[in-house]
């Protein structure tokens, strides 16, 4: 199971993307600060107060979906944090995603399955992104294009 939920700081608190009363713009359309709640098998790899700004978190995301497609090891920091994310491919089909820190918390999924989920969360995000900060829509067009060349593994496309 993967789970991921994105948010935006709007006067100090995380709200849903999906969430109406973001205001536009927001205060700094270079650094939109809010979180990714991300949660694999159970395990939050992601926690919403490891709050950062969303745009290269959610690239880095995309990043790691891409390389873990063609079966490699991806491994990557958080912005502007000393957490490391690591993407290791294990057996056939499986994924380990592990969030190095102070407190290591790691855990195993379909591959699959989390290809998936970061294709159509990741569309989401970066499709709402354009609406709310028109200063980020050449970021989020790129990141898009980038997004729909990601092959699921097992898919047909």
């Amino acid at each position: 199971m993967v789970l991921l939920e994105s948010f935006i700081k709007v006067d100090g608190d995380l709200v849903p993307m999906a969430a109406s009363g973001i205001p536009v713009p927001v205060p700094d359309p270079d650094y939109i600060e809010g979180a990714l709640h991300f949660v694999a098998d159970g395990v939050e790899v992601l926690p919403k107060y490891l709050h950062d700004d969303v745009v290269p978190l959610w690239s880095t995301l995309v990043d790691a979906a891409d390389v873990v497609s063609h079966g490699d090891a991806f491994k990557t920091y958080m912005p502007g944090q000393a957490i490391t994310l690591l993407f290791v491919p294990v057996e056939l089909a499986k994924l380990r995603i592990e969030r190095r820190e102070y407190k290591d918390v790691a855990a195993t999924v379909s591959r699959r399955e989390f290809v998936s989920e970061i294709v159509r969360k990741g569309t989401e995000f970066f499709e709402d992104l354009a609406e709310l900060v028109p200063e980020s829509r050449a970021v989020c067009q790129n990141q898009l294009l980038r997004i729909g060349r990601i092959r699921v593994p097992g898919s047909f496309h």
